[in-house]
């Protein structure tokens, strides 16, 4: 049994895709959050963990939506770009504060 469906409303359905340049360059920018940037503010400052989490939120957060938003959707940079970038920074920053402070990483 098929439904029938409007194209409209079929795409407001489906999943986001990712490309292997976007799935890469998010990789990428992961990697770079949670060692390059430990490793590098330790050289530093002693008290690394707090900038760890801000500037390494906020490269994993903006390089995850910006993979997403221009390079698979070709959306140029407006204010709906900044919004989900600081969204995700928030997570990315939250989830690198567990990690900092439990010692997984550094």
């Amino acid at each position: 049994m098929t439904k029938n469906t409007k194209p409209q409303d079929r795409a407001k359905n489906e999943l986001p895709r990712f490309s292997y340049q976007s799935s890469l360059l998010m990789l990428l920018f992961l990697i770079l959050a949670v060692t390059l940037v430990p490793l590098a503010l330790k050289q530093v400052t002693s008290n690394y963990n707090w900038w760890t989490v801000i500037l390494g939120g906020l490269l994993a957060g903006f390089g995850t939506v910006f993979s997403q938003y221009r390079l698979v959707l070709k959306k140029p940079l407006d204010k709906q770009f900044y919004l989900l970038a600081g969204a995700a920074s928030l997570v990315c920053g939250f989830i690198l504060f567990i990690f900092a402070f439990a010692g997984i990483i550094m």
